[in-house]
């Protein structure tokens, strides 16, 4: 509030008269502005779509990196305390936003799964969870991928 009156007493002084209105426009113009044009940006990203494409990046970096602990399609997970990813483990419950940020930076309060930023992209992330989400039945990768979109739904309306 005082910079406002600060901003008025100046003004008024210099003989602009209420500059606020045109101010508040702009301001508010520009917003919408910046608002619609962040809000396509992180929509397309996710839900991931297991697309042929995806999928067939995905699986080379999964068989590589992820296998040896959870274990694939049709084999249970090696390592005990790692979930496997068929529709038998839980990680079709969760987001995909979380997935991808749970396998960069790591499960909040684990202590055995490895970060993967350093080694991984993004986009390679992307792409195992796409060819992980193969694992699943139709009806769990749809639920899956629903559930997904909404979750991105709220982060766009009360941020994230």
């Amino acid at each position: 509030m005082g910079l406002t009156r600060s901003y008025l007493r100046v003004a008024r002084k210099s003989g602009v008269r209420r500059p606020l209105p045109v101010v508040a426009f702009i301001v508010m113009a520009a917003s919408i502005i910046l608002t619609a044009c962040g809000s396509d940006a992180g929509a397309s990203s996710y839900p991931i779509v297991p697309t042929d494409e995806l999928v067939g990046r995905g699986q080379p970096i999964y068989q590589e990196n992820c296998a040896l602990c959870h274990g694939d399609a049709t084999t249970p997970p090696p390592l005990a305390s790692a979930p496997p990813h068929t529709d038998a483990g839980h990680t079709a419950h969760h987001p995909d936003r979380l997935l991808v940020d749970w396998i960069l930076d790591g499960v909040p309060g684990g202590d055995v799964m490895p970060t993967w930023r350093e080694e991984l992209s993004e986009e390679e992330v992307r792409a195992v969870v796409a060819y992980i989400k193969t694992f699943w039945p139709e009806d769990v990768r749809q639920t899956q991928i629903d559930e997904s979109q909404q979750y991105e739904e709220q982060i766009q309306r009360y941020g994230g």
